[in-house]
């Protein structure tokens, strides 16, 4: 059977575990990893699962850029294994060229954090960029059996 893990929030080493205890207190539920990718891709191995997407949200707009670097960069350093996903916030600016970079730059679609006055904005433009047809095509080509295990990363 293929299991891929199709949201795994990762963060970078040095923010992870304060990132995954934010999330935590935030939602009022204990968490049980470190929310780092070498943990995330250790216990998933463990637990048979072959692939994850990893995404992390951008809580702020000025963190969006440098939240998809990271996605970008920890995607690239296992591509067989990793599939990234950006972020995006609803107070981003440049939110089309942004989805073109990430898209360039091979992640496979964008999450928007929050809600509010600019979501139907970035929604729009996630559509019109047509992000997310690569991760729709990697589901289809898990043939057979498919199983989702969400929040398998840290959150």
């Amino acid at each position: 059977m293929k299991i891929i893990d199709v949201h795994a929030h990762v963060y970078p080493d040095t923010i992870a575990q304060r990132a995954a205890d934010s999330i935590g207190v935030f939602y009022d539920i204990p968490m049980h990893m470190s929310g780092t990718l070498n943990e995330l891709v250790q216990r998933g191995t463990a637990a048979g699962i072959s692939r994850f997407v990893i995404n992390s949200a951008a809580i702020t707009a000025s963190r969006v850029r440098s939240i998809n670097d990271y996605l970008i960069s920890a995607a690239a350093s296992d591509p067989k294994r990793l599939v990234g996903f950006g972020t995006m916030h609803p107070d981003f600016e440049g939110v089309a060229d942004e989805l073109d970079r990430i898209r360039a730059a091979g992640l496979v679609g964008g999450d928007g954090n929050g809600v509010g006055r600019h979501m139907t904005a970035v929604s729009g433009a996630v559509f019109r960029a047509g992000v997310g047809k690569e991760l729709i095509n990697l589901c289809n080509k898990a043939v057979g059996l498919f199983q989702i295990v969400a929040v398998f990363g840290g959150f």
